[in-house]
């Protein structure tokens, strides 16, 4: 099983840092869920790219941005570039 964004594979060492259990992304953030017209639409990802995704991004940007959006997203794009160092492919 690989992380979404950064397709490093769980608990290994690919990488910069090692990769550990999968956490819960969660696309629609959790203040906005409470509306009704949202799903709760999850994705299996790294600690380390489910803490930069939070550190890049406030709830209210995300809430707008689509799955395919945000890994595409130049911000993303040059975190994924960068954690997948060192990775042999």
């Amino acid at each position: 099983m690989k992380c979404w964004i950064c397709e490093r594979e769980f608990n290994t060492t690919q990488g910069r840092e090692p990769v550990g259990s999968p956490t819960n992304h969660h696309i629609v953030p959790k203040q906005f869920r409470k509306r009704k017209k949202f799903k709760d639409e999850k994705e299996q990802i790294c600690m380390a790219c489910h803490l930069q995704i939070n550190k890049m991004f406030a709830n209210k940007e995300l809430l707008g941005m689509t799955k395919k959006e945000l890994k595409a997203h130049p911000k993303i794009q040059s975190w994924i570039k960068w954690i997948r160092k060192g990775l042999v492919v």
